[in-house]
């Protein structure tokens, strides 16, 4: 049968999570697109993009595709992850991001315990000031 036009299930967009590490997004989808047996990444949406470098972790809604199909294309990514399943009415579509949420971390900081500290408890400043205030502490630390 012609799985895109009996689809069985309540929403016609099947969403996961998708995470990766130091990889783009948009080559991701590519390996995911191929490990599914698609030609291009038409079927998938995404509300932003995210970083290449460093662990991120967005979710995807791919258009009439069963998750099943996502689950074992899983066994031929490398350094991705597909998971958190569920059926949806709707795409993601870029601007509907909720907001980020991002872990920082410092490797080999050399600096004495007091500035590290003092960097630390440094509160980050709403519209734009966060930027200013990170090149204050990081010109703490190197004191």
């Amino acid at each position: 049968f012609d799985e895109r036009s009996e689809w069985p299930f309540d929403g016609a967009y099947c969403s996961f999570v998708l995470a990766k590490a130091n990889k783009e997004t948009h080559s991701v989808l590519d390996q995911v697109a191929r490990a599914c047996g698609l030609r291009n990444t038409k079927a998938f949406s995404v509300a932003g993009m995210k970083d290449k470098r460093g662990v991120t972790v967005q979710r995807i809604t791919a258009h009439k595709l069963r998750a099943e199909r996502l689950v074992a294309a899983n066994a031929r990514l490398r350094g991705v992850r597909l998971g958190n399943f569920a059926y949806v009415h709707q795409p993601l579509t870029l601007g509907t991001l909720g907001g980020n949420r991002f872990t920082v971390v410092l490797r080999d900081v050399r600096a004495d315990d007091a500035a590290v500290a003092a960097v630390a408890a440094t509160p980050a400043e709403p519209d734009g000031a966060a930027a200013e205030a990170a090149a204050a502490a990081a010109a703490a630390v190197r004191r």
